[in-house]
């Protein structure tokens, strides 16, 4: 359903999001290489930090974060998954008019409030920045408070081992700006030998670094510290606006283009969602669904005035 991957018997589709921070801080994040799909959005007009929403359902992770606050088009875009939706609420210092979590449609909330707040807590792991230090224990809750029934959603994209495209083009690295000037901001590398795509990011001081996560061992304290690899990427092209000052608006309803980087192979394609009640389907160059190979995807959603940097093979 959302990785392509073989699931076992008795499988039952509830899928858990969650708003996971970016900040420099907060790096290695906890779980993020055991999501399905990983969708990064650029965040406030503060920076050029993004945010992450994470798809968990193949496996849903013993514990994950740092949570952080929720925005409008997170959580829109969470809406057309109809899993639980984890943040930290609504964000600070709103304008009267910026839409709230309690109006967005999302059927399953957890926040650090009401019975959920149990299973929150506070992890000085990686730092001791209070806000950079909010984490969930996922599995618990899902199995003891999320136990509704989920309809599969619409095919967004499919899945083919060892999917190939007669209109490709062979690539090394595609770096995407998202709100900088820096197009190689976030990059990521194709390794042909484990025929996935590796990702750097930079830190507060502009220095690029392997981008790691902290994956959670069952049943014990520890942690497994690994590079963050990806098995697909799509870049999605959205318009990104100011809202106020401070918080921008991204439209994730509409449709545009996008670039599909798959097997070392890039094609161009688009995407679509007519209504927030509709889910988005991603199309390739020809008009098909896209289909993709088993594994984990990453979702880029690039503002629609920026240029992303591939490098091709040749």
């Amino acid at each position: 359903m959302t990785s392509g991957r073989e699931l076992p018997e008795g499988f039952v589709y509830r899928p858990v999001l969650a708003v996971i921070d970016n900040a420099a801080q907060s790096r290695p994040q906890t779980a993020l290489m055991l999501a399905d799909v990983v969708y990064e959005f650029p965040l406030d007009r503060t920076d050029h930090t993004t945010r992450y929403l994470a798809v968990f359902s193949d496996v849903i992770p013993e514990r994950v974060g740092p949570i952080r606050d929720s925005r409008a088009y997170l959580a829109e875009v969470a809406r057309e998954w109809g899993g639980l939706y984890l943040s930290a609420g609504d964000p600070s210092d709103l304008r009267e008019d910026y839409p709230l979590l309690s109006d967005a449609g999302l059927r399953f909330r957890a926040e650090n409030s009401g019975t959920a707040a149990d299973y929150f807590y506070t992890d000085k792991t990686v730092t001791a920045i209070a806000e950079h230090t909010l984490f969930f224990k996922a599995r618990e809750y899902a199995e003891t408070n999320f136990t509704a029934d989920v309809a599969a959603s619409a095919e967004r994209f499919a899945f083919e081992e060892g999917v190939s495209y007669e209109k490709s083009k062979k690539f090394l690295s595609v770096g995407i700006p998202f709100t900088s000037s820096d197009q190689e901001r976030v990059l990521f590398t194709y390794d042909e030998k484990t025929n996935l795509l590796t990702r750097s990011d930079k830190n507060s001081k502009n220095v690029p670094g392997i981008s790691k996560s902290l994956t959670p061992v069952d049943n014990a304290l520890g942690y497994e510290n690994e590079q963050i690899t990806v098995q697909n990427l799509i870049v999605q092209f959205v318009y990104v606006t100011s809202f106020d000052t401070l918080y921008r608006t991204v439209e994730v309803v509409g449709d545009g283009d996008c670039y599909f980087f798959i097997n070392g192979q890039v094609i161009i394609g688009s995407w679509s969602r007519p209504t927030i009640d509709d889910v988005t389907t991603y199309k390739a160059y020809d008009g098909s669904i896209v289909r993709l190979e088993p594994g984990n995807t990453w979702i880029e959603m690039t503002p629609i005035s920026k240029a992303i940097k591939i490098r091709y093979l040749g």
